[in-house]
């Protein structure tokens, strides 16, 4: 029992860190993934103005984790960089990249974003092509 009692004062602290935050989609459509890569399973779609409960506190590469209507239990990972305190006000055109720039893993301000033949998403650089994730370009 004094050992139980131990263990949950230890585990405590670990506890108490995870957040359950309510955010809004700023994007037209935001993929949630298994994993928390871009390359990942995509299973679930979510839409522009839709509230997602994530915990801030399991952040990779630039991915949070979504948590279920509970906040109870990991459902999958989403981009943070479409992620806003408030609802947004006005919904974002695919021709519109300025709503994006509140990450900067889509580049530079100011850069022009461009979709590629094969749906890469990029801006030049000089003469060069820099590619950012594709969710960038939606």
């Amino acid at each position: 029992m004094k050992n139980l009692f131990l263990l949950s004062f230890i585990m405590m602290p670990f506890i108490a860190s995870s957040q359950c935050l309510q955010k809004y989609v700023n994007a037209q459509s935001l993929n949630v993934r298994q994993k928390p890569d871009k390359t990942s399973d995509v299973i679930e779609t979510k839409k522009f103005g839709e509230i997602v409960n994530i915990d801030e506190s399991i952040l990779k590469s630039g991915f949070v984790a979504v948590k279920d209507e509970e906040c109870k239990e990991v459902v999958g990972y989403i981009w943070n960089g479409f992620l806003v305190d408030e609802m947004p006000s006005q919904k974002p055109t695919k021709t519109d990249f300025s709503y994006k720039r509140n990450n900067s893993d889509c580049g530079p301000s100011g850069v022009t974003l461009r979709r590629g033949p094969k749906g890469g998403c990029y801006y030049l650089s000089g003469k060069s092509k820099v590619y950012v994730d594709r969710s960038c370009c939606n």
